[in-house]
Order: structure tokens, then C-alpha cells, then sequence
């Protein structure tokens, strides 16, 4: 594990969301340079900050509780199967 993900590990969900927003924002002033004109180091900036928003994702998705996964299988299990073109109901020559 690199050095920033065990520093984003130590933080509670709060301080997750926060970081992930000032992320967001740095990039998108990155990428607002970038459109400028500006140099290459900021791309690699941008690289960077893409890499830490999956990293803090990440991390909130798994303390997200379990329950929210069962609930998302019970509605899947409850929608009416699609119907294959071969069990369609086949047309009368008469229509």
C-alpha cells in the first residue's frame, strides 16, 4: 500500500467526503489550466489527484454497511423476468 492510501485510511467517513471534494475541485482547476495552455506538469497533477479521488471511493464504498447490498439483490429478484424472442407469443397469419 502506498503511503497515501494508509494516510486516507485513518480517516473517518467526514473527513472522506471533505478530501474528496477539495480533490475535485483542485482538478477541476488543473484541468481548467491545462485547457490554457498550461504545462505538463499539470497534467501529471491531474493524473495524481484522479488516482487519490478512486483511493478515498474506494474507501467509502467499503464502509458503506452490508445492508444496502441485500437490499439492492431483494428488488433485483422481484422485477419481472424479460421475455427472449423465441417466447414471445407468435402473430396469427389472419392480424
Amino acid at each position: 500500500m502506498t503511503k497515501a492510501f494508509k494516510e486516507l485510511q485513518g480517516m473517518n467517513q467526514g473527513d472522506l467526503a471533505g478530501k474528496l471534494q477539495e480533490v475535485k475541485k483542485e482538478t477541476i482547476k488543473l484541468k481548467a489550466q491545462v485547457a490554457i495552455g498550461g504545462f505538463c506538469f499539470y497534467s501529471l497533477q491531474i493524473r495524481n489527484h484522479r488516482r487519490t479521488i478512486a483511493r478515498i471511493l474506494t474507501l467509502l464504498n467499503h464502509q458503506k454497511p452490508h445492508v444496502q447490498k441485500t437490499e439492492q439483490k431483494s428488488t433485483e429478484q422481484k422485477q419481472k423476468p424479460k421475455l427472449t424472442t423465441n417466447q414471445l407469443p407468435k402473430k396469427q397469419k389472419g392480424q
